[in-house]
C-alpha cells in the first residue's frame, strides 16, 4: 500500500481484516525507500512518502501528490487501514490535491495518550471521503489546515479522544450525511475558515462542547 501511493494512481484496497501500514513505514525507513521529512529551512521536499519520527513511532506523509483514489473494495468492511504509535497519523496530506478516499476504515490500533490524527490535510485542496470510517484513539478524526475544496460525505467520525472535526484556515468545506459520535469534543472552526456546512448529519453522544465556531457555520 505504501509504495503505491503515487500521483495519478488508483489504489484498490482488499483486506481481510486491518492492515497496519506501521510495520512498512518502519521498515521502508530502514531500507531508505522513504526518508524522514525535510523541516523548516531544509529545502523542498520531491513529490513522494515521508515520514516524521514521534514520540512513539514514525508518521506517514503524503507529499505533494495529485490524482489520488483510495477505494476499499469490501462492500461490508471497507478497506481497513491501522497504525500502531499512538503520537501517529492515520494519513497525513501535506500540499495534495486531487484526492479520494472511497469505502476506507482509518484508526489506531490502541486507546490512550496520544497526539496523532486520523485524516490531516494540510494546504491540501479538492478532496473527497466518502462512505469511510474514521475513528479513535486519534486525538482529532479529521483535521484540515490551509486548505480548501473538501467533502465529506456518508462517513462516520467516532471513537476520538479530543475534536472530531479541526478546520484552521480551511474554505468550502461540505459534510454530507456523516455521523459524528462518541468523541471527547465536537466540532473546532476558526475564524480564517468559510464556506462550512453541515447537511443532513448526525450528531451525538458527544462529552464536551458540539461546536467551538469563530465563524458561522451552515447546519442543514
Amino acid at each position: 500500500f505504501v509504495e503505491a501511493l503515487q500521483s495519478d494512481t488508483r489504489i484498490h484496497v482488499v483486506t481481510s481484516g486491518p492492515l497496519n501500514i506501521s510495520h512498512a513505514i518502519e521498515q521502508m525507513a530502514q531500507e531508505g525507500k522513504i526518508k524522514h521529512m525535510p523541516g523548516e529551512g531544509q529545502g523542498e521536499a520531491e513529490p513522494g512518502v515521508y515520514y516524521t519520527r514521534e514520540y512513539d513511532g514514525l508518521s506517514i506523509v503524503i507529499h505533494r501528490l495529485h490524482n489520488l483514489c483510495i477505494v476499499g473494495e469490501d462492500k461490508k468492511a471497507g478497506g481497513n487501514l491501522l497504525v500502531i504509535p499512538r503520537y501517529a497519523d492515520v494519513l497525513k496530506f501535506d500540499q495534495c490535491r486531487d484526492i479520494v478516499i472511497d469505502n476506507m476504515v482509518m484508526g489506531h490500533e490502541e486507546a490512550g495518550s496520544c497526539v496523532g490524527d486520523v485524516v490531516v490535510l494540510d494546504g491540501c485542496a479538492n478532496v473527497a471521503i466518502r462512505k469511510s470510517m474514521l475513528y479513535g484513539c486519534g486525538v482529532d478524526g479529521f483535521s484540515a489546515y490551509r486548505s480548501a475544496n473538501i467533502q465529506v460525505s456518508g462517513s462516520d467520525i467516532y471513537g476520538c479522544s479530543d475534536y472530531a472535526i479541526m478546520l484552521f484556515g480551511t474554505g468550502h468545506v461540505a459534510f454530507e450525511g456523516c455521523r459524528i459520535h462518541d468523541n471527547g469534543l465536537g466540532i473546532r472552526v476558526d475564524e480564517e475558515c468559510d464556506g462550512v456546512s453541515f447537511t443532513k448529519c448526525e450528531m451525538h453522544d458527544k462529552r464536551g462542547c458540539l461546536f467551538f465556531c469563530d465563524v458561522p457555520a451552515t447546519l442543514t
